[in-house]
């Protein structure tokens, strides 16, 4: 008995052009949402990293593991690599050391409350995120995100009892022969087009549409906030 052969007949070169046009225009309509679904999801969670950086260390003095921290931001251009990096590097000091400083009257600590909070002396912390492992300080490394200044550095440094609580660099403010720390910056996402994160220092407010816009603040004591810009309700949203 003879089996009939089955009629089987695969894409046409038409219908397989119109499967990828189809394919094609779906793509493209989804891509640009995607991309700043994309955006949003990565600023976010840098964001969200930098504050439990700061969150942590923070915790490290309420413990008593250091009496001295720093959290040291920088945005630099690494020549070597053609990329611009955010860096985020928490710091510890120790109370012996910390004791030594202070009945010194020939150190750094001594002079001024910006080079109490150090960034210049490699040696000055007992304890840097990039150069050790310990949990207890961390480094965080970003080539996709920026803050609001760019290619340099501010740092802002407490202790226990906000006793020493200083700042320096971009950090670090002087008005009227009096030093103040300034305590909040500004995280949104680097392209071609953004740079840095444009905000008005009179009102707070972003200078520039940014798409994904967070801020980062602290007090004397800690108490380390994250916000969001929103569009549509023209001011900051508690995260």
């Amino acid at each position: 008995m003879r089996v009939q052969e089955k009629n089987i007949k695969g894409f046409s070169i038409l219908e397989l052009l119109v499967v990828l046009s189809i394919v094609a225009i779906i793509s493209a309509v989804s891509y640009p949402s995607f991309s700043s679904w994309n955006k949003e999801r990565e600023t976010r969670s840098s964001a969200e990293r930098i504050k439990a950086l700061y969150k942590n260390i923070n915790s490290q003095v309420q413990r008593g593991m250091y009496a001295y921290v720093q959290v040291l931001v920088e945005e630099e251009l690494v020549e070597s690599e053609d990329k611009q990096l955010l860096m985020i590097t928490s710091k510890g000091m120790k109370m012996n050391t910390l004791m030594s400083k202070v009945n010194d009257g020939e150190d750094a600590w001594n002079k001024t409350v910006s080079t109490r909070c150090n960034i210049t002396d490699a040696d000055y912390w007992d304890e840097s995120g990039n150069t050790t492992s310990r949990p207890e300080v961390s480094f965080l490394k970003f080539e996709n995100i920026t803050v609001n200044f760019n290619n340099n550095v501010g740092a802002v440094c407490f202790s226990t009892d906000g006793t020493w609580y200083s700042g320096a660099g971009q950090f670090s403010s002087e008005s009227g022969g009096e030093t103040s720390v300034d305590s909040v910056f500004f995280i949104c996402s680097r392209s071609s087009d953004v740079s840095v994160c444009e905000v008005s220092e009179t009102d707070g407010k972003p200078s520039k549409d940014h798409d994904i816009l967070f801020a980062i603040s602290w007090a004397r004591f800690g108490n380390i906030t994250l916000e969001k810009w929103s569009k549509s309700k023209d001011d900051w949203i508690l995260q």
